[in-house]
């Protein structure tokens, strides 16, 4: 399974462009397609920092953060392409916007309290979740723990050999 890193993301985001500050929506030369990037920031923030997001965590409110940054996602790859300081920081939102959705996902397949990671769900440790989880993927994310990834692995190799 291809790992997505930050500069995948920020690769991205060159692709898809964003502009930081929107049109007005009328207007000559005004588009759906222009995004407000501080906006966008703020859209991730509120999503990752409050600690009722970020920490006590549920199923309902991790799958209402994964449909705002996947719907974010989906506004930041439709953007007009940015140019000069603003491709640079629409870099910036794509690279956190895509960590956001790959911590999210990892979370809703954590189905446990773990270090840092609290579910109000899964109060108690699962022994059975102590492995790592894989996440990757820009348009679509995926995530998977690790001795599943590598046991698919094993068997797509058995298969072709």
């Amino acid at each position: 399974m291809a790992r997505h890193s930050m500069r995948a993301a920020a690769g991205a985001a060159t692709m898809h462009g964003c502009k930081r500050s929107a049109r007005r929506v009328s207007g000559e030369g005004a588009s759906a397609r222009d995004i407000d990037l501080a906006a966008a920031a703020r859209t991730v923030h509120d999503e990752i920092a409050p600690l009722d997001k970020s920490y006590w965590r549920t199923a309902g409110s991790l799958e209402a953060s994964r449909r705002v940054l996947e719907d974010l996602w989906s506004k930041l790859s439709r953007a007009n392409p940015a140019t000069g300081i603003e491709r640079l920081r629409s870099r910036e939102v794509a690279s956190v916007t895509a960590s956001a959705r790959w911590t999210v996902a990892a979370a809703l397949l954590r189905t446990e309290s773990r270090g840092v990671h609290r579910r109000r769900d899964f109060p108690g440790e699962n022994e059975s979740q102590a492995g790592r989880i894989i996440v990757s993927g820009l348009d679509r994310v995926t995530a998977v723990r690790e001795d599943l990834a590598l046991e698919d692995l094993a068997l797509g190799t058995a298969q072709e050999g």
